[in-house]
């Protein structure tokens, strides 16, 4: 319960701004009102939690939006939205921060009053035949030009320097590696990828081609290691028909998945049930995100704890000493005995401000009496004095 109240709890309502708002509550889903855990979407386009749907679906086939006819069949997974909820938890505090930080005082007014200065290249031919460009900053009024030298060309191929050999290292025009001059245009050819020759393994070569598997090497621990971390993927559970199944099926299944097996029929197919539920809702988010079988064992024995102890609220205490019960409570019980006298003795004071009743009656049984000229004479006739 601590562990409960020291939670965050967050809302749309956390922003002031309301468009902000209206993006937190967007990527929330309908049901919990919580951020789109394995988000889904449904054939008219509204996105929920995969739990909380598949949960919904089983009471009632329609889309809780829009009240559309839905099917867990059409249920369709949106990783795109997946992502922008996992992006959007991790700004939201930053977002929110910088909404509480104060402002930034004003710039100085100092930076306002800098002369403009204005670029200008220029280009000065030198003595030796490389170029040099230097620019020139001037000020607004136009005084003086201070010349800046910003970089120099590189200095002309000089023709009389002799023609690299073959094994030297020239720069290669498309990566800038450097490569040997033989290699340069096998390096370009290759896309300026370097591909050693591969080195064959022993016995992998043509020699050993018609050789029987037994005498050649066997697979390497890392190889065989590599092949069963690899596992298979998992895949959805097929819904069951559950009025057709009889308990030894119910408690196979249960057994296949390592669950329980204790129970009424009732807890059986209901333990199933949710089962089903969680571990296909699972499997709707991203992979990485995707907990193991033991989390959903341990995530479905919190929720059968939670619905027993719903139940077992619901249900009334009977007190095993009826007698210390009664002593303990006695005054509540005299309370109770006082209200029920006082309401006991406001009808009857209600009642006898009634007009009286019976002269009525009497009066209405004889306009009867007089309407009705044909009566049976086994009737029986009530005369009154």
């Amino acid at each position: 319960m601590n562990n409960f109240l020291g939670q965050e709890v967050t809302d749309p309502t956390d922003f002031g701004d309301d468009k902000l708002s209206k993006l937190d509550a967007s990527l929330r889903c309908p049901i919990c009102k919580e951020f789109l855990d394995g988000p889904v979407n449904l054939n008219c386009g509204h996105s929920f939690c995969s739990l909380c749907i598949r949960g919904s679906l089983q009471a009632k086939t329609e889309c809780p939006c829009c009240r559309s006819h839905a099917l867990e069949s059409h249920l369709k997974k949106n990783l795109a939205l997946e992502e922008s909820v996992i992006s959007w938890k991790a700004a939201r505090p930053v977002v929110l921060a910088a909404m509480t930080r104060p402002s930034s005082p004003p710039a100085a007014a100092a930076d306002d009053e800098r002369p403009t200065k204005k670029r200008r290249l220029n280009t000065t031919p030198s003595g030796s035949g490389s170029s040099k460009r230097s620019s020139f900053a001037s000020t607004g009024n136009g005084n003086a030009d201070t010349p800046i030298e910003l970089a120099s060309s590189p200095p002309p191929h000089d023709d009389s320097s002799p023609a690299p050999s073959p094994g030297d290292l020239v720069v290669c025009p498309a990566c800038s590696k450097r490569v040997q001059l033989k290699r340069l245009n096998e390096h370009l050819d290759r896309n300026c990828k370097d591909t050693p020759v591969p080195r064959l393994e022993p016995g992998k070569g043509l020699g050993n081609f018609f050789t029987r598997p037994s005498e050649s090497n066997p697979p390497s621990s890392s190889s065989s290691t590599a092949s069963k971390s690899k596992a298979k993927p998992r895949e959805p559970i097929a819904k069951f028909s559950y009025d057709a199944m009889k308990v030894h099926h119910i408690k196979a299944a249960l057994a296949k998945y390592d669950l329980p097996q204790t129970g009424a029929r009732e807890a059986l197919v209901v333990r199933l049930q949710h089962w089903v539920e969680i571990y296909n809702a699972n499997l709707d988010r991203r992979e990485a995100l995707q907990h193991s079988d033991a989390s959903l064992r341990a995530e479905l024995k919190r929720w059968e704890d939670a619905q027993a102890h719903l139940l077992a609220k619901g249900k009334t205490e009977v007190p095993e000493d009826i007698g210390a019960y009664e002593d303990a409570h006695k005054a509540d019980f005299a309370d109770l005995v006082k209200k029920a006298r006082a309401n006991s003795l406001k009808a009857k004071a209600q009642s006898q401000q009634q007009p009286n009743t019976p002269a009525i009656s009497k009066t209405a049984s004889q306009s009867q009496t007089a309407v009705s000229p044909l009566r049976r004479i086994d009737e029986d006739v009530i005369v009154v004095d």
